[in-house]
């Protein structure tokens, strides 16, 4: 199941586009890919090492070596023979992937290398460069370093979320928006995480971070929203009118754009 959803997946990449973005505003997928990677290490009490060559099925138990690009179409393994990274990410993948269809324990890993597919899936391209991650019409990532910076970082589309809600409250002014975002926001944060952590467990909870993207944010946005103003009786109506109205694509540009620092 997995397995085969996956080289399907990378098979409908349209290669020849990769490496033409119609946007640069992607600095988040590389933030998201050490964030996972970084947790990854930690849950399973492991040194950091190259975040960029690691191989999940392996550590979990998988002792197969095959080349999994082989499975997927003619033009994926044209496309990726010469792009070390790309290829070797891919081919991480699959095996999860194939890995996960037998073993269950390796079903919760299988989003670690999502933000750089969907990179791929994005047109940009990705490389191993100047010892960082380096994403061409974007940004790079210096990988000195790089496990303490991220193994605590917090999900980029929390920020995203917050920063949707503080465009909300200058449009609606409501009082209980006002207080609900004065609980988590980034300006007051202790140790890197929000005042109420609370609200950050439930938000993690509810809208599982890792299936957020850039399509489905202002959704459960509006249905955290929900959720909490029926649990405490908030009252969000006008905020929840305002995230129906919106110019979605727009709203989350922005929002991301406001997350500084990655």
């Amino acid at each position: 199941m997995y397995f085969n959803k996956a080289v399907n997946r990378i098979n409908k990449i349209v290669w020849s586009k990769v490496g033409s973005p119609i946007d640069n505003n992607k600095m988040y997928f590389g933030y998201e890919y050490l964030r996972r990677m970084a947790g990854f290490l930690k849950e399973q009490s492991l040194k950091p090492i190259n975040p960029l060559f690691i191989n999940v099925a392996s550590i979990l138990g998988d002792k197969q070596e095959n080349d999994y690009i082989e499975y997927c179409s003619k033009e994926v393994q044209d496309a990726v023979k010469d792009k070390v990274l790309p290829k070797t990410i891919l081919n991480f993948f699959l095996q999860l992937a194939n890995y996960a269809d037998n073993n269950k324990n390796a079903e919760p890993y299988m989003q670690i290398y999502d933000p750089l597919i969907q990179l791929l899936e994005q047109g940009y391209i990705f490389s191993f460069r100047e010892a960082g991650l380096m994403i061409y019409n974007v940004g790079y990532f210096p990988l000195s370093g790089w496990y303490d910076r991220f193994v605590e970082a917090l999900p980029i589309f929390f920020f995203a979320f917050f920063y949707i809600l503080d465009e909300g409250y200058n449009q609606c002014k409501e009082d209980d928006l006002g207080g609900f975002l004065g609980a988590i926001s980034p300006e007051i944060w202790e140790d890197g995480k929000p005042i109420d952590k609370a609200i950050f467990n439930d938000w993690q909870r509810f809208c599982k971070p890792e299936t957020i993207n850039e399509n489905n944010i202002i959704k459960r946005t509006y249905d955290f929203l929900d959720y909490y103003e029926k649990k405490y009786e908030f009252n969000f109506s006008k905020t929840k009118r305002w995230l129906i109205s919106i110019d979605d694509k727009e709203i989350v540009k922005k929002a991301l754009k406001r997350r500084r620092g990655i």
